[in-house]
């Protein structure tokens, strides 16, 4: 019982930074380190900003294409799989 209440203590708590996030970025990601969910390192948020589904979108790319957080773009990146992609340059 203990194990589930935790579980969904974690599952609210998530989604609270997703929502946190979705209305300021810096103080999301705040919350979320707080909380254990992202670490210092950009992999560890861009894994974060990959894998939750609450985000939205168009903050996510604002928020990763700013010049200083070009980091977190190149981790971003890395999770996605372009080998099977044709190459459409002209």
């Amino acid at each position: 019982m203990e194990e589930v209440l935790n579980t969904k203590e974690k599952k609210r708590l998530l989604l609270t930074g997703a929502a946190r996030f979705n209305k300021s970025p810096k103080t999301g990601i705040a919350f979320l380190k707080e909380h254990g969910f992202v670490n210092e390192t950009p992999e560890s948020l861009a894994i974060f900003l990959k894998n939750t589904p609450r985000l939205d979108k168009r903050l996510l790319g604002d928020f990763i294409s700013k010049p200083g957080h070009t980091d977190i773009l190149n981790a971003f990146m890395t999770l996605f799989d372009f080998k099977e992609v044709r190459d459409f340059r002209l």
